[in-house]
């Protein structure tokens, strides 16, 4: 197999002898012959910031990658002309969520407010160069039961310029008491490549109308246990709805599911459609069923929607039937179809 380096040896070692490797990021591949070889998506011996694994790729130590910046992109693709990709918008919803039962947040007037302050189209061009998408109640990737493009860019919120809205907003805060704005805490997982920026963002917009909006990062499991227990006044939430969305719907938004519950959110109206889309046999009158539901939660504003990042899938030009990955984390999905074309790969890993 030639040279290789010190985690590929274990690497492959370990997988002869059935052990497991040291590093969750190696992938194997049976080569035929008694041979193993090896699929790197972040070695153990390379640094793990995104900066780094760029610098990786580039230099043939990684062979795939999943880039969440359309400026990463850009270098990758300057440094290698001939490397691979595939973009696609984030299979996830981006938004704010609120303590519905606290105050002020139990106010729609205050939620339509923060609502309206949000600058979808600032966000787009800021944050994903121009190549994100703009989310309803679900990701910009489904479009079966969300509003249609043309139309939702002329709703409140959503239009340009923005005039109409900030002065909207403003009175509607002086009408539910808060002619001053008031303070606020926006909580984010500081783990997410996004939520840090996308937090700012929102903080600078909100400020716009007089609410001021300290931000809150949190480690992964810590967010997710804030989430359950609804330990939050507003949290940017990842809403993971999709053309299946029932699993998501249930856990998340019902009433009856744990995260739903522990939000405050009791609407028996929005717990009927969640509950008639999970039964509903014909397509078209689910369908029906979800517009419904997307309308409901746009009217009420239970969810600020945002933006969903533009991502780009990359790998190198010697790694063949590599199996697309739509999401943020690089991950080689069906290991027994990719291939690698060893006479194209760098010589050190020959």
């Amino acid at each position: 197999m030639g040279t290789v380096d010190q985690v590929r040896r274990e690497a492959i070692q370990r997988a002869i002898t059935g052990e497991p490797t040291t590093s969750r990021h190696v992938q194997l591949q049976d080569m035929g012959d008694g041979l193993v070889d090896a699929v790197f998506v972040n070695p153990a011996s390379t640094p793990s910031s995104l900066g780094e694994q760029t610098a990786a790729l580039n230099a043939g130590l990684v062979d795939f990658h999943n880039v969440t910046d359309k400026a990463q992109f850009d270098t990758i693709q300057a440094v290698k002309p001939d490397v691979q990709y595939h973009s696609y918008n984030a299979g996830f919803a981006r938004g704010i969520r609120f303590k519905i039962n606290m105050a002020p947040y139990d106010d729609i007037r205050v939620r339509r407010a923060i609502h309206l302050a949000i600058d979808r189209q600032e966000m787009l061009e800021t944050l994903t160069f121009g190549v994100g998408g703009i989310n309803q109640f679900t990701t910009s990737v489904v479009t079966e039961w969300t509003v249609p493009k043309a139309e939702l860019m002329k709703m409140p919120g959503y239009r340009q310029p923005k005039d109409q809205d900030i002065a909207e907003a403003r009175r509607l805060l002086t009408e539910a008491g808060y002619a001053n704005g008031f303070k606020a805490n926006l909580f984010f997982y500081s783990a997410f490549t996004d939520h840090p920026s996308l937090g700012e963002m929102v903080a600078g917009q909100l400020k716009r109308i007089g609410v001021e909006a300290s931000l809150k990062g949190m480690e992964r499991a810590t967010g997710a246990e804030a989430n359950r227990q609804g330990a939050y006044e507003m949290t940017l939430f990842s809403n993971g709805m999709s053309e299946a969305p029932d699993a998501g719907l249930r856990s998340t938004w019902s009433s009856k599911g744990s995260v739903g519950r522990s939000s405050g959110l009791a609407d028996p109206e929005l717990d009927r459609l969640i509950d008639e889309q999970g039964i509903e046999m014909d397509p078209a009158k689910r369908v029906e069923i979800l517009q419904k539901l997307n309308q409901l939660m746009m009217d009420r504003v239970y969810f600020v929607p945002l933006v969903s990042g533009g991502y780009f899938t990359v790998w190198q030009p010697y790694l063949h039937n590599y199996d697309l990955n739509f999401s943020g984390t690089p991950r080689l999905d069906r290991p027994a179809d990719a291939w690698l074309d060893v006479n194209r790969m760098p010589q050190n890993r020959r």
